[in-house]
């Protein structure tokens, strides 16, 4: 079944190489940046205001559970405000995180 797999993958996708070039750390960190600009590029105008609706959501859960004295409706806003803050605080650390990749991708020039 799987030996006929390659002559398949060349007939659906015959400009792709299947003997792909190597590539050195530094190009390898300088495509990983520009897929990273690219990703943040594309979310930039999505992410705050989805934080800032779940962020809204979870406190609005966290005041309702303790209003119900609900322990699991509680748990869930916290929850709710620990993911919208700690996606907040990847997204804005993304520069540092670029920063780091440029930094070592001068170190394997």
């Amino acid at each position: 079944m799987f030996q006929k797999l390659p002559v398949v993958l060349a007939t659906i996708a015959p400009d792709i190489p299947t003997n792909p070039e190597p590539v050195s750390a530094g190009e390898f960190a300088q495509k990983v940046s520009q897929a990273v600009v690219m990703l943040i590029n594309s979310i930039a105008g999505v992410i705050v205001p989805i934080a800032v609706l779940s962020l809204l959501v979870s406190v609005i859960l966290v005041i309702a559970g303790g209003i119900t004295h609900s322990s699991n409706i509680k748990k869930a806003g916290a929850g709710g405000i620990g993911a919208a803050v700690g996606g907040l605080l990847i997204y804005y650390g993304l520069p540092l995180i670029m920063s780091l990749l440029a930094g070592i991708q001068q170190i394997f020039k």
